[in-house]
């Protein structure tokens, strides 16, 4: 089997190579192949969004996962605005229905 690395990098190479042969295809459009003359434009941001990220990936590597804890909101208390309105709606004792 494969470790993590190399698949990583067997993917990004994929990209690359797959992105490389948009890119064929859009320069061929542009030096006048008669149906990819009209789809070159295309080509060409299909290649910066496949290529782009490939080549990112080999430069940078696989990186390492997160270990950032989204911090979660401590107990809340009514403020009294909310009882006041829950008050004016009907209920006295400003508990939510």
């Amino acid at each position: 089997m494969t470790t993590p690395e190399n698949q990583f990098k067997i993917r990004c190479s994929l990209a690359v190579a797959l992105g490389l042969g948009i890119l064929a295809l859009a320069i061929a459009g542009m030096l006048g192949v008669p149906v990819l003359s009209y789809l070159y434009p295309i080509l060409l941001l299909v290649t910066l969004f496949v290529a782009g990220p490939g080549l990112v990936g080999l430069y940078r590597g696989l990186g390492q996962p997160s270990d950032y804890v989204i911090p979660r909101p401590k107990q809340r208390t009514r403020t009294r605005a909310a009882t006041r309105t829950s008050a004016a709606s009907g209920n006295p004792s400003g508990a939510q229905s």
